[in-house]
């Protein structure tokens, strides 16, 4: 069975072999997962731990979900171990290219790449740092594949595959294709 809906700003794709109801049952928690994250981790939804997070003045301490917390640990790490060429906090920067709205009535803080603009604290807070916005369009999809993964395997489905618009993965004795696009 596949289905796919829009989420997280593309088309996610869920396929899962097994039980036909098992299948139907295990694929609306798997979009629940995806659908979870989206609210979350939106940089679109006002309501977004996100947006809540980038409108907070430097020095607020605020309460995320453990999911946001988490992926927020994740992607200081990711920073840390690419030198600062990964970085949550180029929000201004798409903003500037068009690759994001600009938030309603905010203007937009300056860019600067080595800015800290968070700091988790002890879960599930974060303070804020500095002015800046976060973007986590760059991770969150793949954290959120992994979430429908794992809502498929409890489930008890045996090969799945979810792919949200290029992050893809699969599991299971099922082979799946994979098609490149070409660059050209």
């Amino acid at each position: 069975m596949r289905r796919a809906q829009p989420w997280l700003g593309t088309l996610v794709d869920i396929a899962a072999d097994g039980d036909p109801q098992a299948e139907a049952l295990s694929i609306t928690q798997a979009f629940a997962e995806i659908a979870l994250v989206h609210r979350l981790m939106s940089f679109h939804d006002a309501a977004s731990d996100v947006s809540r997070l980038n409108r907070a003045a430097p020095g607020e301490l605020l309460e995320l979900h453990p999911h946001t917390w988490r992926v927020l640990q994740l992607a200081a790490r990711m920073t840390e171990l690419s030198h600062g060429l990964f970085n949550i906090a180029c929000a201004p920067r798409l903003v500037d290219w068009e690759c994001l709205p600009r938030p309603a009535a905010a203007d937009t803080p300056p860019y600067q790449p080595a800015l800290a603009v968070y700091r988790c604290e002890q879960s599930p807070m974060a303070c804020k740092l500095a002015p800046g916005w976060l973007d986590l369009g760059g991770i969150a999809k793949g954290y959120a594949v992994d979430l429908a993964v794992e809502a498929l395997q409890r489930a008890g489905v045996a090969s799945g595959c979810v792919n949200a618009g290029g992050d893809l993965r699969a599991f299971g004795e099922r082979d799946w294709p994979v098609a490149v696009r070409d660059p050209q």
